[in-house]
């Protein structure tokens, strides 16, 4: 006689459960495992990953959720990330230093600089005549 506790597989489907048909939840489940693995790999234990994992989606969700999202990926993405950190970083006297830690001439740093201030305004002040 088996543990009254034990149970078979259960065909969801049978119990009136459906899968949803939205992409959103195996999305969410994949991002989530994503940043857990990341926390994990830079040294927190599985609880504290699994807790800023889930925060991390949150804030994300919050802040980007309901809208249509692109990501690139691979160089795209690295390059993006780093001209992003270049920004935040430029203070106008520090080009020579950030050039040399990023493998890139002091002139892409302006550069990089300008085009991500111009994002940034974009992004705080809508256009007074959009197209």
């Amino acid at each position: 006689m088996g543990d009254m506790f034990e149970t078979a597989p259960v065909d969801a489907t049978l119990a009136g459960i459906e899968a949803p048909s939205d992409n959103w939840p195996s999305m969410l489940a994949e991002l989530v495992d994503v940043l857990r693995a990341t926390f994990q790999r830079r040294g927190r234990s599985e609880a504290e990953a699994i807790t800023e994992a889930q925060q991390a989606a949150m804030a994300i969700g919050e802040y980007l959720g309901g809208r249509q999202v692109y990501l690139p990926r691979g160089d795209r993405l690295r390059d993006w990330l780093r001209d992003r950190t270049i920004y935040l970083e430029y203070n106008g006297r520090n080009k020579a230093l950030l050039a040399q830690r990023h493998g890139i001439t002091e002139r892409r740093v302006e550069q990089i600089a300008a085009e991500q201030r111009a994002i940034h305004i974009r992004r705080i002040q809508p256009e007074l005549f959009p197209r």
